[in-house]
């Protein structure tokens, strides 16, 4: 089957001929379910689907007659309706000497969650290293969605405008941050 155009239902409906008994019930029958799977989740963020989520997605732009630009998915909640959002990682700061002498605190929002091991901060500049989560944690920091802190045994020499940091959670990753 064909699809495309405007993200729902209906853009899938107006490709083929009225004429072949198209339904509503027939289009919601078969629209793909999936699940919140890193898979998934990431391929909603930076892959394939969010390619298909363009506003500027067009399939075939050489079509007689042409297709309108538009995202040729809708990604929604449970509920069928409401749009589904998730976020990169984002770093607002990284604080040298916080909250212990030579421990940097980065501070900002979805940085990980304690219980799941899957947030990697990247430290770059005079001190370079990548810490994984379990590491950092072993050490005596911690991960929180608003804050990491990465203990000063971790990266003997960060000084601050020189030393640069970055969070990764599974394959999605932060701009890069200098410590302050």
């Amino acid at each position: 089957m064909n699809g495309g155009g405007s993200g729902d239902n209906a853009s899938a409906l107006n490709l083929i001929p009225s004429d072949r008994g198209t339904v509503t019930a027939l289009a919601d029958a078969i629209a793909p379910q999936f699940i919140e799977t890193p898979v998934a989740l990431d391929s909603f963020l930076v892959g394939n689907m969010a390619d298909l989520l363009s506003a500027n997605f067009n399939p075939d732009t050489r079509r007689i007659p042409a297709l309108a630009d538009g995202p040729a998915v809708e990604v929604v909640e449970d509920d069928g309706s409401t749009a589904f959002s998730l976020t990169l990682p984002v770093v607002s700061s990284a604080t040298l000497n916080s909250p212990g002498a030579g421990d940097v605190t980065i501070a900002g929002t979805g940085l990980g969650d304690p219980e799941r091991n899957e947030t990697v901060v990247r430290i770059t500049g005079d001190v370079t290293t990548t810490i994984e989560q379990v590491v950092l944690e072993n050490a005596g920091g911690s991960v929180s969605d608003t804050a990491v802190v990465v203990p000063a045994s971790l990266i003997p020499g960060a000084a601050t405008t020189t030393t640069f940091v970055q969070v990764q959670v599974r394959q999605r990753v932060s701009a890069v941050v200098a410590v302050s």
